[in-house]
């Protein structure tokens, strides 16, 4: 029970201001439930990016976007960046995630 109430937590979180369709609000949502379980831990920002050159393939056609989400979580007094690729299509929206980057 308290693994789901903080997961909403996080997913409340993690939803930025900014963020400007419901594609890419979906793919923080997404994101946000792939980060680990740690007690404590709380979203301090998150961002929706286009992907790195060296990432970007060409994409057949059905609507779907390639983005990169960014999650800052600080826990046990450390932060950090959780990178994910997400992939939405209106649908469906999967998130996978690509490690820690700071």
């Amino acid at each position: 029970m308290y693994k789901y109430l903080l997961v909403f937590t996080v997913m409340l979180w993690a939803v930025a201001a900014d963020a400007e369709t419901i594609s890419e609000k979906a793919c923080i949502f997404a994101a946000a439930q792939k980060l680990p379980f740690i007690p404590g831990m709380t979203v301090i920002a998150s961002r929706v990016k286009e992907l790195p050159p060296e990432l970007q393939q060409k994409q057949a056609g059905g609507g779907s976007s390639t983005k990169m989400v960014e999650i800052e979580v600080n826990a046990a007094a450390q932060d950090a960046t959780y990178s994910f690729i997400c992939i939405a299509n209106g649908r469906i929206t999967l998130a996978t995630p690509m490690g820690i980057t700071r």
